[in-house]
């Protein structure tokens, strides 16, 4: 996968600087001197004028209360909204398959895993890749991990990365206080916000700007952006689904069937190739009544 950071600087040129009180042209009045000349207004003018205050103090403090009453009910709805987890049982059974090619292709495969443990759900990934050149192997490519999720979020979770004898190795941890502990080739993260790693199974991702890279462990800065549904080519047919952009830290497409189901990616590698996953099996225990299958088949996106 692609993962090249590109950022560039923001420069806040103003930062620390204050605005005077009372806003932008406020102003100072000097008073000196020992006398002072008071002008005293007609007596239905200062009647209109205190009416006038009251009036725009009354209003003042309506919209006031109204913007708290808003803001704590915003507020309200921000700590009490259950969140709405992913049983990927339910949505693709115990497991998903992916045949995977380079350039058209075939080079190995994608399989991920899933088991009930208690309350906690536990999910095992493999990705394997053996590129050859005449009889021999030129290049492989391993990955495994394990992770458990609990009530839709990560608890933990183990990753290792062969790229052809280059090893990584990913670890997240949950901590005391529910903030994750994430190590890798790059240090060690901690993160108090709710996170999902790049196993793309989960489609609550698709509102995410920020995940965890499960080869290298950085915390990458991501916006995925939603495609118009297209008709792609499955094992068992066409069917409709959407392609979602990543772009920033890392850069892959993914698809989803209108289930919210994972079906396909696509990313180029550092050499420029470009990677295909087409999922072989990839339906819950109601599969053979999930997809839309379409007899005419149409291009892919």
């Amino acid at each position: 996968m692609t993962n090249g950071r590109n950022q560039s600087p923001n420069s806040i040129a103003d930062e620390g600087c204050a605005r005077p009180r009372g806003g932008k042209g406020a102003r100072t009045e000097h008073v000196g001197g020992n006398h002072s000349i008071v002008t005293r207004p007609p007596r239905h003018w200062i009647t209109s004028s205190v009416t006038f205050v009251a009036m725009a103090l009354v209003s003042f403090v309506l919209i006031a209360g109204l913007a708290t009453k808003n803001s704590n009910a915003r507020e309200q709805i921000a700590s009490t909204a259950p969140m709405s987890p992913i049983d990927p049982v339910a949505l693709y059974g115990d497991q998903l398959e992916f045949a995977v090619t380079r350039n058209g292709d075939p080079v190995g495969e994608h399989i991920v895993k899933f088991r009930k443990d208690g309350n906690d759900v536990l999910v095992e990934s493999t990705f394997t890749v053996d590129i050859r050149f005449l009889v021999f192997t030129a290049y492989t490519y391993r990955y495994t991990s394990q992770a458990r999720w609990r009530n839709g979020r990560l608890v933990d979770l183990d990753a290792k990365t062969d790229d052809n004898g280059d090893v990584l190795i990913v670890e997240v941890r949950t901590q005391p206080d529910g903030a994750l502990r994430v190590s890798g080739d790059s240090g060690t993260t901690i993160v108090t916000e709710t996170l999902f790693p790049t196993n793309h199974w989960n489609p609550g991702v698709l509102g995410a700007d920020r995940v965890i890279n499960t080869i290298n462990g950085e915390i990458a800065d991501v916006a995925i952006k939603q495609q118009t549904p297209a008709m792609i080519e499955m094992p068992h047919g066409t069917i409709e689904a959407t392609r979602h952009d990543y772009l920033g830290d890392i850069e892959t497409s993914v698809w989803y069937d209108n289930h919210g189901r994972w079906v396909r990616m696509r990313f180029e590698a550092k050499d420029g190739s470009i990677f295909d996953y087409a999922c072989q099996v990839c339906g819950g225990p109601d599969s053979k009544n999930s997809s839309k299958v379409v007899k005419n088949q149409q291009s892919l996106d």
